[in-house]
């Protein structure tokens, strides 16, 4: 699930009710505590079936992979929430020490965050085709944050999908996509390896000929 910070409007009166409550039904189902807060679910059952979840299996590859890409989108959005963050200083009338201090905290975060990831799939980040996707995932985000965005696709029924859909479609189908790079990468590498070593097997042959003209021809 994806890392959107939410703001919920103030409470002012029943003018706003409905926008209010359908925002804190948002972030408590994003939070998947809804059913909690509404005394469909007792928090023990919660908390145990989390538990079964955790010891039920241990992550796969493809899901670490795919908990990298969501560390992705989260760093994306945490950029575009910099942006807002940026234009707002003059209202909190910073110093313009303390703006550089937050603008720094920003961007340790993202170092961090990248460190994280190439930890995790060593070399992965490294590859020209990857910083490629991860600019058109940005963009992705970018366009999914748009208030203006485009609203023509049925909903779904996600509450996050159906709030921008087509873009979260996008981003959603893009992810996706992205998962399969890894092991592309890695058949690409292979099959270089096995190019290398056949080449050098070719090398080595060709010396022990040269080797053995040379025997021939200069006999010691």
């Amino acid at each position: 699930m994806m890392d959107f910070k939410f703001q919920v409007d103030k409470l002012e009166s029943a003018n706003n009710w409905s926008r209010w409550k359908r925002q804190i039904q948002l972030v408590l189902r994003h939070h998947a505590v809804l059913e909690v807060a509404t005394g469909k679910k007792g928090i023990r059952k919660v908390m145990s079936e989390e538990a079964d979840k955790v010891k039920s299996k241990r992550p796969s590859r493809s899901e670490i992979l795919s908990k990298g890409i969501d560390k992705c989108i989260s760093l994306c959005t945490d950029e575009l929430d910099m942006s807002r963050r940026k234009n707002d200083f003059e209202g909190l009338q910073l110093t313009e020490r303390e703006k550089e201090t937050l603008a720094k905290g920003f961007v340790e975060k993202k170092a961090a965050v990248i460190e994280k990831l190439t930890t995790i799939l060593p070399g992965f980040y490294q590859q020209t085709e990857v910083f490629e996707k991860l600019s058109t995932l940005e963009q992705l985000c970018q366009n999914a944050a748009d208030e203006r965005g485009d609203r023509k696709w049925r909903p779904t029924g996600d509450p996050e999908m159906d709030i921008r859909p087509l873009q979260y479609k996008l981003l959603f189908d893009y992810v996706t996509n992205l998962e399969n790079i890894h092991e592309d990468l890695k058949k690409k590498k292979k099959e270089k390896e096995e190019k290398l070593k056949s080449l050098r097997k070719k090398l080595s042959t060709l010396g022990l000929v040269s080797a053995n003209l040379a025997q021939k021809e200069y006999p010691t």
